[in-house]
Order: structure tokens, then sequence, then C-alpha cells
């Protein structure tokens, strides 16, 4: 999960091929966003299961860094926090669908 997160910062950062504004805003709101699917998939798994796992830690943030993919260099950094909630509250309720209808999904690809 970690290295996905790490391709995806790097992806967005690189696709701008060089050291500029749209680089550095690129990266950091793939972070941002990554950060609050994070927090909002936490805080999601602690009220229904009672704790937060390293699962939910590395789905959020792979979420949230997948949502600000399209847009990352170009927005202000306010649409990619909203982004990252939207995506956490998305793929965790999606998630919570596979053990509802008794899917086996190992890697979370729901």
């Amino acid at each position: 999960g970690g290295l996905l997160w790490i391709a995806n910062l790097s992806m967005n950062g690189g696709s701008a091929l060089g050291s500029t504004e749209y680089a550095v805003r690129g990266v950091l709101n793939t972070q941002l966003s990554a950060c609050a699917s994070v927090l909002t998939w936490f805080v999601l798994e602690r009220i229904w299961l009672g704790h937060g796992t390293l699962t939910s830690f590395t789905s959020g943030g792979l979420a949230g860094a997948a949502s600000a993919a399209s847009y990352c260099g170009y927005t202000n950094s306010w649409w990619s926090v909203l982004s990252g909630l939207f995506a956490g509250l998305t793929c965790y309720i999606c998630t919570q669908f596979k053990y509802k209808f008794r899917y086996d999904d190992q890697v979370d690809l729901f």
C-alpha cells in the first residue's frame, strides 16, 4: 500500500515535467486528499467497529490519492480535502457492502 501511495505522489508530481508550481501543487493536493480520506475512513471505522486498523489507513490513503490524480495540479487545496473526504466515505461504504453481501474480495478491489 505504501509503495502505491509513493508511486501516486511521484506520478502526480512528475506529470508537470519539471520543478514548477504545478508539480508542487500536485504533490500537495495528492497528500491532502489522501490524508483527508484516511481520517474519514478511521472515523467511520472507529464508529462502527470501535477501533481503527492498518488496513483502513492503507485503503483510505489509496482512495484519497487516487481521487486526486486527475485534477491535483490545477485546483485549490480545499477541493482536494473535500475530494478526500468524499472518497473515504464512498469507498468505506462500498467496502461494507462487500461484507453485507458476503462477497469474497481479498484485496478490496470491489
